[in-house]
């Protein structure tokens, strides 16, 4: 799973980047403990098993 944050200066407010960041933070947290190699189980999927990324690009 891939999150994507695009900033453009002068287009976002730091808090609002900070609450997602902290939103994204607590849906990581509800996915339990990660796989020794970092990888998630998706919940009611044993088979799936995904890695959590997140990236900031300045635009």
């Amino acid at each position: 799973m891939l999150v994507l944050t695009l900033k453009k200066e002068g287009c976002y407010k730091e808090k609002k980047v900070e609450a997602n960041l902290q939103d994204l933070k607590n849906f990581v947290a509800s996915l339990g403990i990660p796989m020794k190699d970092g990888q998630y189980n998706l919940p009611g999927y044993p088979d799936i098993d995904f890695y959590v990324e997140h990236v900031e690009v300045d635009v």
